[in-house]
């Protein structure tokens, strides 16, 4: 995308490269923000809910690989207003991820397990999968795979002939 303005112009908005960097930054991050809180406001099963925020999430960073590289340097200096101002908004993410398991767990729908740690978990994997994909994977399938380890691990489920061992 093109401003069509000169760089003098920009730079009367933006003091120097840094704040340009960070309100762009910002900006993005904002407009996720706003995209996951009209998933969370639309899916009202909290299962649904969290495929649906993982799908959101990994569908906004999959075409923006600039900017997801961009993001994560941010995480990397530490104790700098823009960092801490970036981890704010970090949390929230999480917050909605949160309120899904929370949700979940009152409904019988999940074991309860410590949903802040269970939120990040589940960030780490979608960092992980979007940073280290390959040409052949896409956005989609990624979020279910993704979604399925999460909420069923990779133990495959008992045989009935273990089943019934273990009940005889």
């Amino acid at each position: 995308m093109q401003a069509k303005v000169a760089k003098g112009t920009v730079y009367r908005h933006f003091p120097n490269k840094e704040k340009l960097y960070l309100a762009a930054l910002f900006h993005g991050i904002d407009q996720l923000q706003a995209e996951l809180e009209s998933v969370a406001r639309t899916e009202h099963d909290p299962v649904e809910r969290l495929r649906a925020l993982v799908k959101a999430l990994l569908a906004f960073f999959w075409g923006r690989d600039l900017f997801f590289l961009l993001l994560h340097r941010s995480e990397e200096r530490h104790n700098t207003p823009d960092t801490r101002s970036w981890l704010l908004r970090r949390r929230q993410f999480a917050r909605l991820l949160m309120a899904a398991l929370e949700e979940g767990i009152a409904r019988g729908r999940m074991r309860n397990i410590d949903v802040r740690l269970a939120a990040e978990a589940l960030l780490g994997m979608l960092r992980g999968v979007h940073r280290y994909r390959t040409p052949g994977d896409s956005a989609e399938r990624s979020a279910e795979v993704i979604t399925d380890l999460f909420l069923h691990g990779v133990l495959a489920p008992p045989a009935a002939s273990d089943r019934e061992r273990s009940h005889g």
